[in-house]
């Protein structure tokens, strides 16, 4: 397990947690409006 292989696991967590909380925030904005 170089660094290398680290970084890119924890890149793609990182994306994975950026992207989930994107869906969550627009998700949230569109309850908003319908309510």
């Amino acid at each position: 397990m170089g660094a290398l292989a680290f970084y890119t696991v924890t890149g793609i967590i990182y994306s994975e947690s950026v992207l989930a909380i994107i869906h969550f925030i627009l998700a949230a904005e569109r309850l908003s409006i319908m309510a």
